[in-house]
């Protein structure tokens, strides 16, 4: 499938000297002429709105129109119109519009999406449900996501876990699908990795003296009906020549280039996260590694746990002094390298 950013440059470029005429300021071009559903991107040269065009068999009924689901910076509507350039007459379509400016590349990364899954389809009545699952996708993600994208604190977090990945893609004989698989913290799951009997906790920081950590509730260090527990803790330095998080994507993405469908599910997972390729640029903070420690968790490791809580006491968040967990520390080669 063409790329969307590309399609909609390529239209900017075209029109840039274009003169209004006749009141009709709508550019349309095909997405793909083959497609059975016919898509279509379009422009307003006067505005700069953007659009996508879903050909429909016929008009949808006010009841199903409304199943779709929508959100603000988003405007769906259907048109009865006709588009030449495809020999279209008084056709009805699905009209989805960005709107506002400052949401260009999410609607971009949410009509590629949406183009994703309509494209293939062999037959135009699973339209409605293929589009209705991938709108509620976006609208879930916008439920927990700003549009301004990944705080400084989120891309650091993520970071310290794509490293985890990395360092086991690289040098555990591991396959990959587990590693993928086990990664569960994009599902907002109490830890991060679940590998067999084995649980890991990530944790990034960058103080110079007086390592700590943060932990953001009693269920992150609480080990029960977990045979082994870790926590990893990495050490970042913030160097502006250092590998930024679109970076290490690219370079876990390499070492999954012969499994498209474990690429598939990591860039779930790291959507889930919040993370959006479209929105690459604005994470230039690079990172330099410069220790891993690893911890087993047993009792006596200083952490609050939810039954040793005061009754009514919840959500309780804390930071924990590396020092002090210096008799649990391990090996990560040997404890989880190794054994993974």
């Amino acid at each position: 499938m063409p790329n969307i950013s590309d399609l909609f440059g390529d239209l900017i470029r075209e029109t840039s000297c274009q003169e209004e005429e006749s009141g009709n300021n709508l550019v349309l071009r095909y997405i793909d002429s083959n497609a059975n559903v016919p898509l279509f991107i379009g422009l307003n040269i006067k505005t700069n709105t953007k659009y996508l065009f879903i050909l429909l068999n016929e008009k949808l009924t006010e009841e199903t129109f409304d199943k779709l689901p929508t959100w603000n910076g988003l405007i769906i509507e259907q048109y009865n119109t006709s588009i030449e350039i495809a020999g279209l007459h008084n056709k009805w379509f699905l009209v989805l519009q960005h709107q506002h400016e400052n949401d260009f590349k999410i609607f971009e990364a949410v009509i590629n999406d949406i183009c994703q899954e309509l494209i293939g389809l062999k037959k135009h009545h699973d339209l409605f449900h293929k589009l209705i699952r991938t709108l509620e996708r976006w609208k879930y993600f916008f439920s927990l996501n700003g549009r301004e994208g990944l705080s400084l604190q989120a891309q650091q977090g993520i970071y310290g876990e794509l490293q985890v990945i990395k360092e086991l893609l690289a040098n555990s004989s591991t396959d990959s699908n587990i590693i993928i698989n086990s990664w569960i913290g994009p599902e907002r799951q109490p830890h991060d990795f679940i590998f067999s009997d084995r649980a890991f906790e990530i944790k990034t920081f960058t103080s110079k003296k007086h390592y700590k950590v943060s932990i953001s509730n009693e269920m992150q260090l609480d080990d029960e009906g977990i045979n082994h527990l870790y926590l990893i803790a990495i050490r970042l330095r913030k160097i502006e020549s250092g590998e930024t998080l679109p970076e290490i994507i690219m370079q876990i993405m390499h070492l999954l280039s012969d499994t498209p469908f474990l690429i598939k599910l990591f860039k779930e997972k790291l959507f889930n996260l919040g993370y959006l390729e479209e929105q690459s640029k604005l994470y230039s903070q690079g990172y330099l590694v410069l220790e891993m420690f690893s911890f087993k968790i047993e009792p006596g490791f200083p952490r609050l746990l939810s039954n040793n809580l005061p009754q009514g006491v919840g959500d309780v968040s804390y930071t924990i002094q590396l020092s002090a967990c210096e008799p649990f520390k391990v090996d990560f080669k040997n404890e989880v390298i190794n054994f993974i």
